[in-house]
């Protein structure tokens, strides 16, 4: 039932902009490609891997007519990952039999979404209605611009996909003070269909109160049980700092993220089912085209256990080649914070990237 409303909603709103789609449409092509050589060895001189790679290809298309009251982007991520994109397809004989593995190479649809922005009432309080697959308000997972080649604690740590399928209401706080984000997604990320009958809500508040103070907090809910069992409710706070300020008078940055997540379908049995997660950030514009970028991350994937927090380090230099091209240079290490001194677990990635775009 639940389902049957929320598709006559979605279908009562396309409707009723239906009639914007025979305006002139204005369109743009344009992407970025990553092109990157990694190479990752183990404790002092244990080799994993090394190599090159194109982790990241966008080509992307935005369409507006903002006199008929919309703007809609798609998005096609093509990713690379050595045996890591997973598939689960079917075969196509008499008895369809499932069939999952991985490959190098999958495309995916990360943005696919038409924003509304002439609604009664919701445009009088400077609102917008976004329908498709976009990207998760959360934190700073649509915020990071990647400084740094990692992904920010939020997705690393899966938090919360990065993009997924929904709804959301985006608007902005008088004054530019700041903005707000209420959404309902799927919940499982945009690689996968819905398979979650509760949906994933999320609420976001940014506030700007001073020049170059951002303060972000956000509040993830998802269940993914069949019914909504509630024992498999995961939950997430995220608290945000970030400060830009001129010294001397060089730009610097200066970011702090908090996270708390609670997942009971990951407790019982000496578990807590509690993650907790920090991740301090910074960045300095030493030249018009040369910045440097510090980050350090603390995860604990189980308050109850001891022992078991991660550390992340990570250093990188950032060369503006010109406006179409940058040269990132990153040093990674990941080693337990207390005591285990095993190569295995000392994990040092070192990459070279250039990010270009079109």
């Amino acid at each position: 039932m639940k389902g049957q409303k929320m598709f006559l909603m979605v279908v009562a709103i396309m409707a009723f902009f239906a009639v914007g789609l025979f305006a002139e449409v204005k369109t743009k092509f344009y992407g970025y490609q990553w092109l990157r050589y990694t190479d990752v060895i183990l404790g002092a001189d244990i080799q994993q891997d090394s190599g090159i790679s194109i982790p990241r290809t966008y080509l992307r298309w935005k369409m507006e007519d903002k006199d008929a009251g919309w703007v809609g982007e798609i998005t096609l991520d093509i990713l690379s990952e050595k045996g890591g994109q997973i598939v689960d397809t079917k075969t196509s004989t008499t008895t369809p039999t499932s069939i999952a593995g991985k490959v190098d190479f999958a495309i995916w649809p990360k943005y696919a979404y038409v924003d509304f922005l002439n609604i009664p009432l919701l445009k009088d309080i400077d609102a917008k209605l976004r329908v498709g697959q976009q990207k998760n308000y959360f934190g700073t997972v649509e915020l990071w611009e990647y400084p740094l080649i990692e992904k920010t604690i939020t997705d690393l740590r899966k938090v919360i996909s990065s993009a997924d399928l929904g709804i959301a209401l985006l608007g902005d706080l008088p004054e530019g003070y700041g903005q707000y984000e209420l959404a309902m997604h799927n919940g499982s990320g945009y690689k996968n269909l819905e398979a979650n009958v509760e949906k994933q809500w999320t609420a976001s508040l940014m506030i700007l109160p001073l020049n170059g103070l951002m303060i972000r907090g956000s509040y993830m809910l998802n269940n993914s049980a069949a019914h909504g069992t509630a024992e498999k409710t995961k939950r997430a706070s995220d608290f945000v700092v970030q400060y830009n300020v001129g010294i001397l008078p060089i730009p610097v940055q200066v970011l702090g993220e908090y996270v708390v997540v609670t997942d009971p379908s990951n407790g019982g049995s000496g578990k807590s089912g509690c993650s907790v997660g920090y991740m301090i950030y910074s960045q300095i514009d030493i030249l018009e085209w040369l910045q440097l970028a510090l980050r350090y991350d603390n995860w604990n994937p189980d308050t109850y256990k001891t022992n078991d927090e991660l550390n992340l380090y990570i250093a990188g230099i950032n060369i503006k080649i010109n406006e179409n091209n940058l040269l990132q240079l990153n040093y990674q290490l990941e080693q337990p914070q207390f005591g285990d001194y095993a190569p295995t677990k000392h994990k040092n990635t070192w990459m070279a990237q250039l990010k270009w775009s079109w």
